[in-house]
């Protein structure tokens, strides 16, 4: 590795070491330990890194070091977690690490992507892309999946959602297999906003949140918009992160959580988050996550029945000319009578 590359990867909090091989399906494992030894001797020399990955030449993890940041799995499947963050603040690749360490762990990850995003880039094995929301029930998948809802509008993906937490929700009441599930939220504003414990429109989505974790099945929030998100759900989750954020009302919001450390959030760069858990705030810094496979991608088309008007066709001219003289003829006949 020449001495320039080294300098510039030693200047980042994460990296990749890139082995030259002439296979780019894959490396060899003398290769690969050259490369895993040059990555931990990079750890030695400087101990604010905070990710080791190697990747071969087509960009696919060969190996990687555990990430290091603070997540209590345990906690996670009692409460939930919260995350908070304006675009770009890396809320979402965050969450891409809850949920391989969730996985890994043996739970079922359930996300609702709106933006493309978990499809490109998280380790979540399947995904199934809608083009127009479920009927009146939806049908589980029991493995981790990614539900891509990009294509509905917003109202759709709202009823989708409620959809899926009611049908989910109610397998498990009527099941003694409860096996432990995870749902992310991303946008959880529209799911879960302000006054929403008292509407009638998001209930099963509100069930989930209540009294999800009798029946294994917690919870996990990302919002742009932490003041939009109704108090009340906020509360759940024990363990919050808290993205950059200079927006007045959110951080108004979030002071009730973090005091004045609030004022921490606009000094907060791409990746930097608050961990708030308990008694603890801490400032953390989150790994940029490289997935270790691609989503095997289903489309599901389910289309909605479409009212049609009646239109009357139009009558052959030999069909008309017979129809006409019926007529001629019986006018004909009450004449003569």
């Amino acid at each position: 590795m020449e001495d320039n590359t080294k300098r510039e990867l030693e200047a980042l909090t994460w990296f990749e070491v890139v082995v030259d091989d002439s296979t780019p399906s894959g490396l060899g494992s003398e290769n690969l330990q050259k490369a895993v030894s040059i990555a931990q001797s990079l750890r030695s020399q400087k101990s604010s890194l905070r990710q080791l990955s190697v990747v071969d030449q087509s960009g696919i993890v060969v190996w990687r070091e555990q990430a290091e940041f603070p997540f209590d799995i345990s906690e996670a499947l009692k409460s939930g977690t919260f995350t908070s963050g304006t675009s770009q603040s890396g809320k979402t690749n965050l969450n891409f690490w809850l949920a391989n360490e969730l996985m890994k762990n043996g739970v079922i990850v359930y996300v609702f992507d709106p933006s493309q995003a978990w499809v490109k880039k998280s380790s979540i094995p399947r995904c199934i892309t809608l083009k127009n929301p479920l009927p009146l029930t939806c049908d589980l998948v029991n493995d981790s999946t990614i539900y891509d809802i990009s294509r509905l509008h917003v109202d759709e993906q709202c009823e989708f959602v409620e959809k899926f937490c009611k049908t989910l929700f109610e397998a498990r009441v009527d099941s003694e297999h409860r096996p432990k599930t995870y749902l992310m939220f991303e946008e959880a504003h529209l799911y879960f906003p302000e006054g929403c414990m008292r509407a009638k429109a998001y209930r099963e989505a509100l069930r989930v949140v209540t009294v999800g974790a009798n029946f294994n099945i917690r919870f996990g929030l990302i919002t742009q918009w932490a003041s939009m998100v109704d108090k009340k759900i906020v509360k759940f989750p024990k363990q919050k992160y808290l993205g950059y954020s200079d927006e007045k009302n959110d951080k108004e919001y979030l002071r009730s959580f973090i005091g004045d450390r609030v004022e921490e959030l606009e000094t907060l760069k791409t990746g930097e988050f608050l961990y708030d858990y308990g008694k603890t705030t801490k400032r953390i810094q989150t790994p940029l996550f490289r997935a270790s496979c691609t989503p095997q991608q289903i489309i599901q088309e389910v289309s909605l029945p479409i009212e049609t008007p009646m239109i009357e066709k139009p009558q052959a001219p030999i069909g008309q000319a017979i129809i006409w003289l019926a007529w001629l003829g019986f006018m004909a006949w009450l004449l003569l009578r």
